[in-house]
């Protein structure tokens, strides 16, 4: 019958690293990213690259100074 003393001390995959979220990726990041996806014709990738990318932030158009800003809640157009 094995001891707890003859049994081996396994230490856990993940010590010492962080876990939990990840921080978005930057602007430059993400063209780079798309620069090197087309210059080997990835096209998977691209299109998935551009399903996910930060519209808001590439477009550089955000809320202003005063937070107005137009979205699906301003676009309350009735179809009859």
């Amino acid at each position: 019958m094995e001891t707890v003393a003859n049994v081996a001390h396994r230490e856990p995959w993940n010590k010492g690293k962080i876990v939990g979220q990840k921080a978005p990726f930057k602007l430059r990041d993400i063209w780079a990213l798309r620069v090197r996806f087309q210059m080997e014709n990835r096209v998977r990738e691209l299109a998935v690259l551009h399903r996910t990318r930060p519209r808001r932030a590439e477009s550089g158009q955000g809320a202003g100074p005063s937070g107005a800003r137009a979205g699906p809640a301003d676009a309350d157009v009735s179809l009859r």
